[in-house]
């Protein structure tokens, strides 16, 4: 999957892509780096989102 460039997604358009980020985190188990491939960002993208806390 080509990488997107996060920042240029609106906040609705970043914060799908975090939720579905954290759902696969949370069902899944899988690491930083393979949810990052998965939704085309970076690793460090992935763990920024991953530390926030969960507001939904």
């Amino acid at each position: 999957m080509e990488k997107i460039d996060a920042r240029k997604l609106g906040p609705e358009g970043r914060e799908t892509l975090r939720k579905m980020v954290l759902r696969l985190n949370t069902q899944s188990g899988m690491n930083g780096v393979e949810l990052a491939k998965i939704a085309g960002v970076h690793v460090r993208t992935v763990q920024a989102w991953l530390s926030l806390p969960d507001v939904s």
